[in-house]
């Protein structure tokens, strides 16, 4: 949506979930092809105070529901010792999972901003993990993303970079820290694609952005960087034509 996707449908349905082994988890997914002209830029850049947290905990087959309950108790836990979101009243969702093939429990937990940044953690549950583990890893996971001040998690950062890539004008993302993923992402995007991107750490003081430019020349080829980052992208300006099948 904060690049225009409103403008094009999209639909899916979850049919059933799947579990290990076996997996047969099917979800049906409609897109329209985007015809609005080229990509509109992305800029995301304000993560905003979190205003509300919603856990969503799970089970299917032969688990019991009180192995989904006590995840919830236990990412409760974590989450009321942040201070950002100590606060908050938490919506909660304990789930029965309709049709599922296998067994198989976990756990979601989504932190919403006011300025419509969505962070989350999840963790899965297994036949030799204690539930109070798995919630507990979910609600850190979130609260790390928290603490990195970005307005993406780990997981969503790299998505990111492609759509920046081929959008028309410049596009400027708030990172924490930057995942492996997102330095290759950042790479082969420049290399297939033409983009050109800047990647700055940057420090808050006052409410006021610093920037101190990456110069380091191995930048790509190492692991995880911790801090936050905004890396900026001067897109292509690709402009997608819809095409008609016979």
């Amino acid at each position: 949506r904060q690049m225009g996707a409103g403008n094009s449908k999209i639909d899916f349905e979850v049919v059933r979930r799947g579990y290990f082994p076996k997996g047969m988890g099917e979800v049906h997914v409609k897109v329209e092809p985007w015809n609005c002209g080229p990509v509109p830029p992305l800029t995301l850049t304000d993560r905003g105070t979190v205003c509300d947290i919603y856990i969503r905990s799970y089970h299917a087959g032969k688990v019991p529901r009180f192995v989904a309950e006590k995840m919830i108790v236990a990412a409760r836990k974590v989450l009321e010792e942040c201070n950002e979101v100590s606060n908050i009243k938490f919506r909660v969702d304990c789930v029965t999972e309709p049709n599922a093939v296998g067994n198989g429990s976990g756990i979601l937990i989504v932190a919403k901003t006011t300025s419509g940044c969505l962070l989350g953690g999840s963790a899965l549950g297994g036949p030799k993990v204690k539930a109070q583990n798995v919630g507990a890893d979910a609600a850190r996971e979130l609260v790390r993303a928290l603490e990195d001040g970005g307005c993406v998690d780990e997981w969503l950062q790299d998505q990111l970079i492609l759509y920046m890539a081929l959008a028309k004008g410049a596009s400027e993302l708030l990172t924490g820290s930057l995942t492996l993923h997102t330095q290759t992402a950042i790479t082969i995007a420049e290399q297939v694609c033409g983009a050109k991107f800047e990647v700055r750490q940057v420090q808050s003081e006052k409410s006021v952005l610093t920037a101190t430019t990456n110069d380091d020349p191995g930048y790509g080829e190492a692991g995880r960087r911790a801090g936050k980052y905004l890396i900026r992208c001067q897109g292509i300006g690709f402009e997608p034509t819809r095409t008609t099948m016979e």
